[in-house]
């Protein structure tokens, strides 16, 4: 490569790193602002996902960008990213690909949703029950539990629990699914 377009390609690398550092710097105006920053890059850090890092780092610089007030909804969202995996993000990602198109006005996961995931995307079920888990345990999924409990009052041996599990995808999924289709182009 001509020395001249390496010359131009390292101004260009240090022009945009030194045009991130200054947004960061006008960003960071208060306190709470600062331990968010630094609490996102030990996150980055520490986690085991590359996708993971990329969501987080997409969230900072939407956040940055914007310059807006850190939200709950972030913070949980930055929270749980370290804690997933790559599998888990590209589970996720596909299922709320295929709920949302199944499901425009909620977003629950229905069993159809889960076995059209398996055989597009070649997950198995186990694979995607063990990522809603880890997503609900850190809020980036709900759970309700329907019981319906009939109870025969003459004879309690006749009596009868029905229990349904429904997952659903919350406003932290959305936001999940948002940054998530950045690295994903299916």
């Amino acid at each position: 490569m001509d020395n001249s377009l390496l010359a131009v390609r390292d101004i260009n690398h240090k022009y945009i790193v030194v045009e991130s550092i200054e947004k960061l710097i006008r960003y960071v105006d208060n306190q709470s602002k600062a331990e968010f920053i630094t609490n996102s890059f030990d996150k980055i850090i520490s986690s085991n996902s590359k996708l993971a890092c990329c969501v987080m780092g997409l969230m900072l610089n939407d956040i940055g960008q914007h310059n807006d007030d850190i939200s709950q909804e972030d913070l949980i969202m930055l929270n749980a990213l370290p804690m997933l995996n790559d599998f888990d993000i590209k589970n996720f990602h596909y299922l709320y690909k295929i709920s949302s198109k199944n499901h425009k006005s909620n977003h629950n996961i229905s069993p159809k949703d889960i076995k059209e995931c398996v055989q597009l995307y070649n997950i198995t079920r186990r694979n995607l029950y063990l990522t809603m888990g880890v997503l609900e345990k850190y809020n980036l999924m709900d759970k309700n539990i329907d019981v319906d409990l009939d109870i025969d009052e003459d004879n309690l041996d006749f009596s009868s629990v029905d229990c349904d599990e429904t997952y659903y995808f919350n406003s932290i999924s959305q936001k999940l699914y948002t940054y998530s289709s950045m690295l994903f182009k299916d």
